[in-house]
């Protein structure tokens, strides 16, 4: 039989179907993050469940699970260090256990986060890890930043009575996947009862004889967890096919994209700007998800930045920390993270009434 195979707009042949993207070694990574204080209970059964039904949709998935137990990991100092100088092998202050789990997240396609109900939120365990995901925030000027965008989460809440914060856990969990700009799925459309915002199970539907796996008698719990799984896989499959033909679009984009024939003729100042900013803008353009800012903004922003560092330092500021080598943040800015230059004109069409303050033109565009 003739295998159906739909084109995309270069003309390029689509897999039909997830075994194909297997077969392609397109496969999907799904990280399962255990915050619980204890391995082998109930949240790491429930974690276990939400991966088993990850796997059950085909062979193009990948999982594996880490408990937090496992690793030490001291609290975020908040010193920024992982904004400026985060490098291979090292991305933080810190020297911990934390340093083996970086590769581990920016490998995932998927990442599902467990934990059990702490007065009303999640474990300080947990919480440790998602304050030591600082190097990935946008603003970062390493190759790191931005490292968990477009990665799909899910979560999971374990609690004793789901009127004790099951869904505020699950809530201030994807507070922080949304500030690390991932794209949040819930579990209400793998559940024929209603909406769920993930998956959730108490333990007090059983007798006294609680166990480490008295969640399974949850069966709508268990059903919601098991919809969770799924659900990241199949969005994380999609999401991982929807960037390469991003990347395909991006391949072909030029500045005539933006603004064909257009010349340069305003400029935006840039002294002015930095009075009352620290970062250099990143407005997106062209493509989705790819920045795009003035080159002539880009440069003084690096000499700025790289004359600033000593004296920043000796205040013992953070956030606003200077650039230890403009190069190598130059370098990952423009080859890791694609960095679009554009001329200021450019820049400013994208967003008139934010830059308008910055003109040094009185033409009005």
């Amino acid at each position: 039989m003739t295998e159906r195979r739909r084109a995309n707009a270069t003309g390029k042949a689509i897999p039909s179907s997830p075994e194909r993207v297997a077969s392609q070694g397109k496969k999907v990574k799904i990280l399962g993050i255990n915050g619980s204080h204890r391995k082998n209970w109930n949240t790491a059964f429930a974690l276990d469940r939400a991966l088993t039904a990850a796997k059950m949709l085909g062979t193009w998935v990948e999982e594996e699970r880490i408990d937090l137990k496992d690793y030490e990991i001291k609290e975020c100092a908040s010193c920024h260090w992982c904004f400026m100088e985060a490098r291979d092998g090292k991305l933080c202050a810190h020297n911990d256990d934390f340093g083996s789990l970086y590769p581990k997240l920016m490998e995932a396609d998927g990442i599902l986060v467990a934990s059990p109900v702490y007065w009303g939120t999640m474990t300080a365990r947990l919480k440790n890890f998602i304050d030591r995901t600082n190097p990935f925030c946008h603003g970062a000027n390493s190759k790191f930043g931005g490292g968990l965008a477009g990665k799909v989460g899910g979560v999971i809440s374990v609690c004793y009575d789901v009127h004790g914060g099951a869904e505020l856990t699950i809530n201030h969990i994807h507070a922080w996947m949304l500030g690390q700009d991932m794209v949040v799925v819930g579990s209400g459309c793998q559940h024929p009862h209603g909406t769920y915002i993930g998956g959730i199970a108490t333990s007090q539907n059983v007798t006294a004889d609680v166990s480490r796996e008295s969640i399974r008698g949850d069966t709508f719990g268990m059903r919601s967890i098991y919809g969770i799984g799924k659900r990241v896989a199949e969005a994380a499959l999609m999401m991982k096919l929807g960037r390469e033909a991003i990347e395909e679009v991006a391949a072909q984009s030029t500045a005539e994209d933006i603004r064909s024939g257009e010349k340069e003729d305003l400029n935006l100042d840039w002294d002015l700007y930095y009075s009352e900013q620290v970062h250099f803008p990143r407005e997106h353009v062209a493509v989705p998800g790819r920045p795009g800012t003035s080159k002539k903004g880009f440069e003084k922003f690096l000499e700025m930045r790289k004359a600033c560092s000593l004296k920043e330092r000796v205040k013992g500021l953070t956030y606003g920390r200077g650039i230890v080598d403009p190069e190598e943040t130059r370098k990952a800015w423009i080859d890791v993270r694609k960095l679009k230059l554009l001329t200021d004109s450019e820049l400013y069409r994208h967003c008139p009434e934010f830059y308008k303050r910055y003109s040094k033109s009185g033409r009005k565009l």
